[in-house]
């Protein structure tokens, strides 16, 4: 299993300018180190900035975001290299109907590991500001590793009457160091009921570097397959439907993915341009 430090959902951020000649080496390019992502339309949504071979800082736009708003963080680390601390502003998204999804809030997250190097727990803690202070709360995030080509993630809140539900994920790795499936669950009561499941396809290409220090893929994703399940009354599971996401690449002559088509269930066709 490949537990190492690389960036979760491609993470879509921008920096400034200032900082992009002093902190991004173009000699990171041999390490899938992705310095800024355009749209379809060539338009940078995302840059990232480092520093002595790690992601410092990050900014990233997007279309579900409010009006003049992007998300922006800054990493630190500890003597190891291991990502500890993130830190930023996440912007509210505006087709969510609940405060905590509509409004924008800072966030500090931290991360924790075992003996071993990898990732135990993670802390986030968000902040809506003074007047929605009631809404702040932490959340967590326990990692246990039952054996080689599993993890478990559990998560839950500190604030009993904060809007979210205790569940876990649990990942499951093929012999190609790549997640195939994804597990997700939560409890009603005692009882741990199947959310989604969550089965993956891949290419035999590198994925880009990912600074997210939890479970990812060795290779890019392919095919992306999503069951979810519904319970009546009486606590019986049927699906509820079932949605496959398609994904296409170009590569640079060291491996690396130069652009990704994703095409939804609905047809519809996000492009995204990846530089180096």
């Amino acid at each position: 299993m490949r537990i190492q430090i690389l960036t979760m959902f491609f993470l879509s951020i921008i920096f400034f300018s200032a900082c992009e000649k002093d902190e991004y080496d173009p000699a990171l390019s041999s390490e899938g180190k992705i310095s800024s992502i355009e749209n379809e339309a060539h338009e940078i949504i995302a840059r990232y900035a480092y520093k002595d071979g790690r992601l410092v800082k990050s900014w990233n736009i997007n279309a579900a975001f409010h009006p003049d708003e992007k998300e922006e963080f800054e990493y630190k680390y500890n003597s190891k290299g291991l990502l500890i601390e993130q830190k930023g502003y996440q912007p509210g998204i505006i087709y969510m109907s609940s405060l905590t999804g509509a409004l924008g809030k800072d966030l500090e997250i931290a991360y924790k590991y075992d003996d071993f190097d990898r990732l135990e727990k993670v802390e986030t803690k968000t902040d809506y500001g003074d007047k929605y202070d009631d809404l702040n709360r932490t959340h967590y995030q326990e990692c246990e590793y039952p054996d080689e080509k599993t993890v478990r993630i559990t998560s839950y809140s500190a604030d009993p009457l904060a809007n979210s539900i205790n569940g876990c994920l649990e990942y499951f790795f093929d012999d190609n160091e790549n997640i195939e499936k994804i597990e997700s669950y939560y409890y009603v009561d005692q009882e741990k009921r199947l959310s989604y499941i969550e089965e993956y396809s891949y290419d035999s290409k590198l994925a880009p570097f990912n600074i997210s220090p939890g479970p990812k893929s060795k290779n890019n994703m392919t095919k992306k397959e999503v069951t979810a399940y519904n319970y009546d009354e009486a606590g019986n599971r049927s699906v509820a439907y079932t949605s496959t996401y398609n994904y296409e690449y170009t590569y640079n002559s060291l491996g690396f993915p130069t652009s990704k088509t994703e095409t939804y269930p609905n047809e519809t066709v996000i492009v995204e341009y990846y530089n180096y």
